[in-house]
């Protein structure tokens, strides 16, 4: 029978990445746990895919201790919040590589043009009535929806390309004010509880991806992926533009730490 004070100790317990962190292999959530050794208790996040009744087949991911995986996260945040002008770079940096290297206007145009094609097509599938209603309900409808997404990205592309320094100088703006607000945060961070730091890995962190391998007394393997949403907060209510296409979900990869 299980102890009812472990279920009051991990209640008690805050783990501060539960709900952003997920497995990089399986994409199963990270949850947190606990179990006791003659030296203690220890607790530990671990991976969801690694269970039956969550997961088809079972992933091979690690579980990895709760002070080794937060440690690193809040190493990495302290990174930007201790010199918040290495958001500004990490963003510009970002999003001029992708806009400058990766795509051309005239691209972006020949791709809207080749989806307008393809939805028009689809289009005419779907009100083909010869075609069964539930092909047309279902496939049909779902590649239509992708297309239509695919579009909206595209055209948000556009539009960043031609409107590109105006885009700049209000990104600029924003980008200013969050590192305004980060300094303050700053002054204080020394006295952060668990409380503190969940909320602010929630205000900052969209999501954490983990490639972990071995045991949780014997992690062999640990790479993290982190990405941030500083460029939403930057270019928030500028027009339709997102994240996902002008840096595709800006993010970081941390060094392994083993």
């Amino acid at each position: 029978m299980a102890n009812r004070s472990d279920y009051n100790s991990i209640a008690k317990t805050i783990f501060i990445l539960t709900g952003r962190i997920f497995c990089f292999r399986c994409n199963r959530p990270y949850c947190g746990g606990k179990y006791s050794t003659k030296k203690g208790s220890v607790f530990y996040y671990g991976d969801l895919g690694k269970r039956k009744e969550a997961a088809d087949s079972l992933c091979d991911s690690g579980s990895v201790k709760k002070e080794l995986l937060e440690d690193v996260v809040k190493k990495d945040i302290k990174y930007f919040l201790l010199n918040p002008d290495n958001i500004k770079k990490f963003i510009i940096e970002k999003s001029n590589k992708r806009l400058n290297n990766d795509f051309r206007a005239i691209e972006f145009e020949n791709k809207k043009e080749k989806i307008n094609r393809d939805i028009d097509r689809l289009l005419e599938l779907y009100l083909d009535d010869d075609i069964d209603e539930s092909i047309r309900n279902s496939s049909i409808a779902d590649k239509l929806n992708e297309k239509k997404e695919e579009l909206n990205i595209i055209e948000n592309a556009i539009y960043s390309i031609n409107n590109k320094e105006k885009i700049d100088r209000l990104r600029e703006e924003r980008i200013n004010s969050l590192k305004r607000f980060l300094s303050n945060i700053k002054l204080g961070m020394l006295k952060f509880d668990d409380i503190d730091w969940k909320r602010l890995i929630s205000f900052f962190i969209d999501r954490i991806e983990i490639n972990c391998l071995g045991k949780i007394n014997r992690t062999t393997k640990l790479d993290i992926y982190l990405h941030y949403n500083f460029n939403s907060l930057a270019i928030e209510n500028i027009g339709k533009i997102t994240q996902r296409f002008v840096n595709q979900g800006v993010s970081r990869r941390t060094k392994s730490v083993l």
